[in-house]
Formats: C-alpha cells, sequence, structure tokens
C-alpha cells in the first residue's frame, strides 16, 4: 500500500473523528443551553405564580377585614338597640360572605412561599376571628383596633416580599 493512501486514509478518519467530536461537542453544549433555559423558564414561572398570589393574598386579607368592619357596625347597631352584644343573627348573605372571605384566605396563604408572611397572615386571621367571636364591645373593639393595626403591617409585608419577585 502506498503511503500517500496511508496518509489519506488517516486524514480521513482523523477528519471524521474531529467532525463527530464537533458535532456531539455542539450537541452537548446546546442541550446544556436547553437545560438552562428551562430552569430559567421555571423560576420565571413560580416568580409569575407567586406575584399574582400575593397580589391575591392583598385582595383576600382586604376582603375579610372589610366584612368583619362591617359584622362589627352591625353589632354595635344591634347593641345599642338593646340586644346582647354578638348575639345577633347575621344576615345569610353576610355571614356566607364572611366565611368564604376567611376560606379564601385559609386557601391562598398556603401557596406563599415566605414562611414569615404565612405565619403573620395566619395570626392576623386568629384576630380577625377573635374580634368576631368577642363577648363585650369593648372586647370586640380592642381585638378590632389590634387587628386593623396589624393589617397595615401585614400590607407592608406583603408589598416588600411581592418586590422581591420583580
Amino acid at each position: 500500500m502506498d503511503s500517500s493512501a496511508l496518509w489519506g486514509l488517516f486524514g480521513t478518519v482523523v477528519g471524521a473523528s474531529a467532525s463527530i467530536a464537533a458535532a456531539w461537542l455542539a450537541a452537548r453544549s446546546s442541550h446544556n443551553l436547553e437545560i438552562v433555559k428551562s430552569q430559567g423558564e421555571r423560576i420565571e414561572q413560580a416568580r409569575a405564580f407567586q406575584r399574582q398570589t400575593l397580589l391575591e393574598l392583598q385582595e383576600a386579607v382586604h376582603d375579610v377585614l372589610r366584612l368583619i368592619c362591617h359584622i362589627h357596625h352591625e353589632d354595635l347597631l344591634a347593641h345599642r338597640a338593646g340586644q346582647e352584644w354578638g348575639k345577633i343573627m347575621l344576615p345569610d348573605e353576610m355571614s356566607e360572605g364572611a366565611r368564604l372571605a376567611f376560606r379564601r384566605v385559609s386557601i391562598v396563604v398556603e401557596r406563599v412561599a415566605d414562611d414569615h408572611l404565612r405565619e403573620i397572615v395566619k395570626h392576623l386571621m386568629g384576630g380577625a376571628t377573635q374580634a368576631l367571636l368577642a363577648k363585650s364591645e369593648l372586647e370586640a373593639s380592642s381585638q378590632l383596633d389590634m387587628t386593623m393595626q396589624q393589617s397595615e403591617l401585614i400590607f407592608q409585608e406583603i408589598g416588600t416580599v411581592l418586590r422581591r419577585y420583580y
């Protein structure tokens, strides 16, 4: 066999090997880029989910606070009309609205990734419940005032956590 033929064969084998290696490296690099892109998309989806959840939580907490203030007002009117505090029958619509508002907060708060925020919202909802279950006007008003003050801090914390996701 002629040496030029051997060199030709050798060149072909080396060229083919280099071509295969280059194709393999390109495929591997492309695969790694796809993985990084996919991870980035998942992270952005999670961030978008948290943003939406936090916005829903703001609305849900606001709805609870609005309803407990309305119920407290109804209790005040009934108490001033001579009824025993906390013993009035709420209209079905108001009672069901409160139940659904508390339920919505309970559901949405569990989707929040921030542990501290979850805990303080649950504490706030406990205070809201105590305001509704109070045995006297003084106790109810005091608990409602504390709950409303805490709610301002909660809304600030929700805003702080929300800004982290932008």
